[in-house]
């Protein structure tokens, strides 16, 4: 199976600002950036998990060419100077996941060889601040078959778990991986040491014909659920999605959704909800059938709901966050399988009348963006994913429009470092009363304190006192509010 990874005024309050409820149904875009390579190499900038402080991880492209992770500050896009992450020795790294510590996992080169030429790479878990701290193998410092004795970090929990792949002990197959979960800020504990198996196992434990079988962990609650694939026990090369609570549940087969042989679920929310893909037909090997998004509830009763697409015969669900209604994203086809568009499918698990909304549908039509495919969601409903921003391939941030203004005062004080207090506030109170004016339902006097502020930051861009990075970021925050107010 292919891998893809790709109005009422009613009020709320949020960092002691109000904001209409209305706004939560469209967003502005924040681009990320990147670690300092050039447009040309920005293809290689990707986010692929965010906090609900805000904090997106990923990787990306440094100056000389090299892909390293990074991790932001909340709200923030990517610092080429304060946000990459090191590595293990090797050259390389990339970021997966992080937790509401800003505690990150991910893989590593090791800079060690490993057979046929290849680089030893490793998960990892990083602390904030701290360096990379190599999570080891299943195998054991031994290795696995031929020396293979890789692994890598694909989520972690907020109690430190992390979850991924990693290479297991020698057996009659020329290299396997299991998944495997980690306890508590630990390494990966070996197969052979049985006081906390890490393993996940697989649906099926014997070999044949085809070769071993393998299994892979993608996602993991606060209740250490993780969701991942294994091969299952079915004739012909078939990967089933999984649920895995710990050795004395096992590992619990989801199946398909009607029709397909093949699924893979990506993520799971504290309710206990997983996400993924499934074939809904299968076509001959080895050409996958069409394959749909789906949400996943329950263990041993499995309730599965297709998803649907954007009018293509595509979709896969990349993550699922913990509020109720929990909202799922990932990538669909439109119609034709044209393009490939960033979706949100705000799951009620009673309903029948919900629906996949294209992202694109929900931003500022002046913006720039094609939204190509989310690959995370917080529960305060910040979406990250990839995309072309006029025409560049860029990674992205979606803010509600009702946390807009309050995430960009939350900033100030870091964008505008060597400004005074006085004339911090002075931009400030701009937004404020913009958001005030917001939430009364008064657009137009909104409209005009944005206005106002972008003729502000315009004025000190051209005094030479803010860049012209840190004036783009103000400028179109405010004026993508101004285009969905209109």
């Amino acid at each position: 199976m292919l891998r893809n990874r790709f109005y009422r005024p009613l009020v709320f309050t949020l960092f002691g600002l109000t904001a209409p409820l209305f706004a939560q149904n469209k967003y502005i875009v924040v681009d990320l950036g990147s670690l300092g390579g050039t447009d040309a190499s920005r293809a290689a900038t990707a986010a692929r998990g965010i906090n609900n402080l805000g904090q997106v991880v990923g990787d990306s492209t440094l100056a000389d060419g090299t892909n390293r992770g990074f991790r932001t500050a909340p709200n923030m896009p990517i610092n080429p100077l304060t946000d990459a992450i090191g590595t293990l020795g090797g050259l390389t790294s990339s970021g997966a996941a992080i937790n509401d510590s800003g505690q990150i996992t991910g893989v590593s080169g090791t800079g060690l060889p490993g057979p046929f030429g290849s680089e030893i790479m490793r998960a990892y878990r990083a602390d904030p601040g701290q360096p990379l701290v190599d999570l080891g193998t299943l195998a054991g410092p031994a290795g696995g078959v031929n020396g293979f004795n890789n692994s890598n970090g694909n989520a972690i929990s907020n109690e430190g778990r992390v979850v991924g792949s990693a290479d297991v002990a020698p057996n009659n197959c020329f290299a396997v991986a299991h998944g495997f979960r980690t306890g508590p800020n630990q390494p990966i504990l070996p197969d052979s040491n049985l006081s906390r198996p890490d393993d996940i196992g697989t649906l099926v434990s014997i070999f044949s014909l085809s070769g071993c079988f393998s299994s892979v962990a993608f996602g993991i609650n606060t209740l250490g659920l993780t969701v991942g694939d294994s091969r299952a026990p079915v004739a012909g090369n078939v990967d089933h999605a999984v649920k895995w609570l710990g050795p004395l549940t096992g590992i619990i087969d989801l199946g398909t959704l009607p029709g397909g042989k093949n699924s893979i679920a990506w993520a799971v929310n504290d309710l206990a909800i997983a996400v993924g893909q499934s074939e809904v037909a299968s076509n001959p090997f080895p050409f996958d059938g069409p394959t749909h998004a789906f949400a996943s509830v329950g263990d041993l009763v499995i309730f599965n709901r297709d998803l649907g697409t954007l009018g293509g015969t595509f979709s896969i669900a990349q993550a699922i966050n913990s509020q109720v209604p929990s909202t799922i994203v990932g990538g669909a086809t439109t119609g034709g399988d044209a393009a490939i568009h960033a979706f949100r499918y705000n799951f009620t698990f009673l309903s029948n009348t919900d629906v996949m909304e294209d992202l694109n549908n929900l931003i500022p039509n002046n913006s720039g963006w094609v939204l190509q495919g989310a690959s995370g969601v917080n529960n305060l409903g910040q979406i990250i994913g990839s995309g072309l921003h006029n025409g560049v391939f860029s990674a992205f941030r979606l803010d509600p429009l009702a946390q807009a203004l309050p995430n960009l005062i939350g900033i100030l004080p870091n964008l505008l470092a060597g400004f005074t207090p006085g004339e911090i506030n002075s931009f400030s109170s701009k937004l404020g009363s913009a958001n005030a004016s917001m939430a009364a339902g008064n657009i137009t006097p909104a409209v005009n304190q944005l206005n106002a502020f972008v003729n502000e930051v315009q004025a000190y861009q051209r005094s030479g006192r803010l860049s012209a990075s840190t004036a783009t970021l103000m400028i179109e925050t405010a004026t993508d509010v101004i285009s969905s107010l209109n």
